[in-house]
């Protein structure tokens, strides 16, 4: 079961004829008028026209709307999938399984609201022709970044030109062969836990429009189609031979196809199939110059093992491989930011450094007053022992000083005293040198 992706793009005049198309306003042949009020318009209510433009207006995008340059308002995609994955007999025309159906137009609507957002101005169901389908109506909006044009003042004096942001009608971008490429694999993405596959990358099979397919059927009998031979000649008046004949023609084409469609993918199955014995040869002649039958047979389970990739392993390793660049950004950004504690850590080392450096002066200075109070203290008590008549003769300032120190150290003194009174014995004529 394969998803089925087209897409046309439509000019403003093509709009009408999708509107009246994808809402019956005029018989469609190949659809069951009987079936049509099940069809459902699931996005934008309203004239298709009417949507389209308002979406372009809203944007302020520039429209041509004559000439060779007629720009493409907009873009129709049409999606289906094998008649095997709603029914269980393909020929069974119109008959689908009502939870299938659901059950894949929900999956595709969410893609296409996640994918084209609000260029997504109207979304079709349609379940009354063979094969349920949609019909998205996409406006293909792109938001760019253009240049206002310089003056020659600008120019000369090389300034850069200012920007501003448009939305631009541009569809060669939006579509291009990249992006339907990208188209069919994220649609097939879209509805792949239903069983439904992308289509063969590469097949050179064409789609065959509704004009062509209706042009085909009113030539009637092609040079080289024949009649079944179980049908009586003169049977040939009651029914229209040339559409039998057309309609058995196209079963056999389509069934051509088919096996020809599959035998192309069993020729690929087949390559790899080669590819992959010739590995296990190869790894078989390793292990049997070994000579060991256990190791043998575990690595020939192993290679069992891991002989076929799922595409649920590959998606599992393509997220494993982002997940190891959003990690490897993470460690280059911690990286970055640790670089740069380093560096703050660098300059916090060389002010404590500086600080060190401050406190080692500081124990300096110190020691230094430690001195020079030492020094002080002993020309205080050499100023003390001095003769009265000495000191007397000192300036006010300096008696102050050294009567500010005797009292601070008095009880030291008077214990020197004391002992100075006993040596000499009680001497009358003794007189101290102090105070």
């Amino acid at each position: 079961m394969r998803v089925s992706c087209r897409i046309q793009k439509l000019k403003s005049s093509n709009l009408s004829g999708v509107q009246k198309h994808n809402e019956r306003e005029f018989k469609v042949p190949n659809a069951d008028a009987e079936k049509s009020h099940l069809n459902r318009r699931l996005i934008g209510a309203g004239n298709l026209s009417e949507l389209v433009n308002n979406r372009i207006r809203g944007c302020k995008a520039k429209v041509i709307c004559s000439g060779k340059n007629t720009s493409n308002v907009a873009v129709e995609i049409v999606l289906s999938a094998s008649p095997e994955y709603f029914r269980d007999h393909p020929d069974e025309i119109g008959v689908y399984d009502e939870n299938k159906m659901e059950a894949w137009v929900q999956r595709n609507e969410d893609f296409l609201k996640i994918k084209y957002g609000d260029n997504l101005v109207c979304l079709d169901l349609h379940l009354d022709e063979a094969t349920p389908h949609l019909h998205a109506v996409i406006t293909p909006l792109v938001h760019k970044e253009k240049s206002y044009r310089r003056t020659k003042e600008q120019i000369k004096n090389n300034i850069p030109p200012r920007k501003y942001e448009v939305f631009s009608l541009d569809s060669k971008t939006m579509f291009n062969r990249k992006a339907l490429i990208e188209l069919q694999t994220d649609a097939a993405l879209a509805v792949r836990d239903l069983g439904i596959s992308r289509g063969i990358r590469g097949s050179k099979s064409k789609h065959t429009t509704l004009k062509e397919f209706y042009s085909i059927m009113n030539q009637g009998v092609k040079p080289n189609t024949f009649a079944p031979s179980f049908i009586r000649t003169d049977e040939i008046g009651r029914f229209n031979l040339s559409g039998f004949v057309h309609d058995y023609n196209k079963r056999l084409e389509n069934y051509f196809n088919r096996i020809n469609n599959d035998i192309k993918h069993n020729v690929t199955i087949s390559k790899g199939l080669t590819v992959r014995n010739e590995s296990l040869t190869k790894s078989l002649d390793t292990y049997l110059s070994l000579g060991n039958a256990d190791d043998i047979q575990q690595n020939l389970d192993l290679l069992a093992r891991y002989q076929v990739v799922t595409i649920e392993q590959l998606d599992f390793l393509i997220d494993s491989y982002r997940d190891a660049s959003d990690l490897k950004m993470k460690i280059s950004d911690r990286d970055g930011r640790i670089v740069q504690q380093s560096d703050a850590i660098d300059d916090l080392r060389g002010e404590v450094k500086q600080l060190n450096e401050k406190l080692e002066m500081t124990k300096n200075l110190d020691q230094m007053v430690d001195r020079l109070i030492k020094v002080n203290t002993a020309a205080m008590e050499a100023l003390l022992s001095a003769p009265k008549a000495y000191i007397d003769q000192l300036p006010d300032e300096l008696k102050q000083a050294m009567y500010q120190f005797y009292n601070n150290n008095r009880a030291e003194f008077e214990s020197r005293e004391r002992g100075m009174n006993r040596s000499c014995n009680h001497d009358p004529d003794y007189n101290s040198p102090y105070f």
